[in-house]
């Protein structure tokens, strides 16, 4: 195929994904703000009202997650539709920056790029709205781009850089897993600078503008006066909770089946080889953003699809490359109208993702939307729930939990360590002192399972027995009023 033929290819596949995207973020713009999106946004509207992280509110999340909720909940006061905007704003900018870094192969494979990390976020749905790791990904793509573009010409180093820097730096301080990225791309800066672009300002700029995102997050934490606590949250509790429900390797790497764009990636691999006697430059960032978006997946261990996002946004500019280089020069009768099919396959099947299903559990807006009905103004409220809808009622009614822990996760796993142990007993502590006026229990909590996990919380259990009356069950969950006059402590 003649380079023509290729790009014809490539703006025609790029064509038909673009009005598929355009339909998606039709057809999105009503989708309610679910599952994770709804927990950060209660975490946000908490910190906004002045709660203390780790201290009035036990969350397992960073401060750049909470600062963006809490910024969002200010300036839009908990709109859907303000959120979804932001979300393909997100889409558009890290679009823009999968085609930058293709700029020198030409606008057609840039094109055909932006699109396709369009269609990989909208294809999970309304689940991934606002994904802490799409942000990662979108970032780290600006980041790459950022350096890339340094790489080719020199000039700009501290506008482009800079601005990288503070990109990963909200990244490192949304996950931590991402500062591979970091790494990887000041690994690259070293390797590839000279004279004509020095390396010490590169570094300077990159790095610094991390640190200066890392010593805001840490003055905000400061100022909050809860900087112990934190310390202390993340060295006794989260490697604990890194463990639960970890996969293994090989579980992690199956759940590549569920992202077409992966296709891409033994092309994108094949890249890393060809591309090196081309343009070394670029190609090092490219493999940087390839291997530092495997480890932040595998690393996190809990192999969601959600956190796939930054891989799959590395390898969709990956395997273009390697795929237009392949097409260039073979003859089409040979193996054009194979290559193309399967170009047509892949960008069909993440297609379907974005048009078959909007990723929305109805039961669990239906408990959403009965707890904020059910619930009492003057109240006090505690929700046992991750993710089933309970927290999001509290959200939508703006109702506080009357205890600090969000969720009932910290209590069910690793049971005889000491500080699960120390949680339960805190807890415990907590409602025998001013026991709330309704606990809701939700059936289906990660990671325990059923209402039977309360057998294994015995103070909890008989806490619950002595003092309330089950007054609903409904759409997952039992609603438990105090009964008048009683003292369950």
């Amino acid at each position: 195929m003649s380079r023509t033929q290729v790009r014809a290819l490539l703006l025609a596949l790029a064509a038909v994904g673009a009005l598929v995207v355009l339909a998606g973020v039709a057809r999105s713009l009503g989708w309610p703000v679910v599952h994770d999106a709804a927990l950060m946004h209660y975490l946000g509207w908490r910190i906004a009202e002045g709660d203390r992280p780790w201290v009035d509110l036990v969350d397992v999340n960073l401060p750049a997650t909470w600062l963006l909720h809490g910024t969002w909940h200010r300036l839009f006061g908990g709109s859907a539709l303000a959120w979804r905007l932001l979300d393909v704003l997100g889409m558009a900018v890290g679009g823009a920056a999968a085609a930058a870094l293709l700029r020198p192969r030409g606008t057609a494979a840039g094109a055909l790029a932006g699109v396709l990390v369009a269609l990989v976020h909208l294809a999970r749905g309304a689940l991934a709205v606002g994904q802490r790791d799409f942000f990662v990904g979108v970032l780290a793509l600006v980041a790459a781009a950022a350096v890339a573009g340094w790489l080719a010409d020199g000039r700009r180093t501290w506008l482009r850089l800079g601005g990288a820097g503070l990109a990963l730096g909200w990244c490192v301080a949304t996950k931590p897993t991402a500062v591979f990225f970091l790494l990887g791309l000041a690994c690259v800066i070293g390797a590839f600078g000279g004279r004509e672009r020095p390396r010490g300002p590169a570094l300077a700029a990159l790095l610094g503008g991390a640190l200066l995102v890392g010593l805001g997050v840490l003055a905000w934490v400061a100022q909050r006066g809860v900087l112990s606590e934190g310390v202390a949250f993340w060295t006794t509790y989260m490697p604990l909770y890194r463990r639960v429900g970890a996969l293994d390797l090989g579980s992690l790497l199956l759940r590549l089946r569920e992202t077409p764009a992966f296709a891409l990636l033994p092309l994108g691999l094949l890249h890393l080889g060809v591309g090196w006697r081309e343009d070394r430059a670029r190609t090092a960032v490219i493999g940087v953003g390839l291997v530092a978006g495997a480890l932040h997946f595998v690393l996190q261990t809990k192999g969601y699809t959600y956190h796939l996002e930054p891989w799959a946004f590395f390898c969709i500019p990956a395997g273009l490359l390697a795929a237009e280089r392949a097409w260039e020069g073979v003859p089409w009768r040979t193996v054009g109208p194979l290559t193309a099919a399967g170009a047509v396959l892949c960008l069909a099947l993440t297609s379907w993702g974005v048009v078959a299903d909007d990723g929305i559990d109805r039961e669990q807006l239906a408990a959403a939307d009965a707890l904020e009905q059910l619930l009492r103004p003057d109240e006090r409220v505690v929700v046992m729930d991750l993710a089933q809808g309970g927290v999001q009622g509290l959200f939508q009614a703006r109702h506080a939990q009357a205890l600090p822990w969000v969720y009932d996760c910290f209590f069910f796993h690793d049971l005889d360590d000491p500080t699960i142990v120390g949680l339960r007993e805190a807890f415990a502590a907590a409602l025998e002192a001013e026991p709330p006026d309704v606990i809701v229990l939700f059936d289906a909590a990660w990671p325990s399972g059923t209402w039977r996990r309360i057998d294994t919380f015995p103070a909890f259990k008989r806490f619950l027995r002595t003092g309330y009356d089950l007054d609903l069950e409904a759409h997952g969950f039992r609603l438990y009023r105090r009964r008048a006059g009683e003292d369950p402590g």
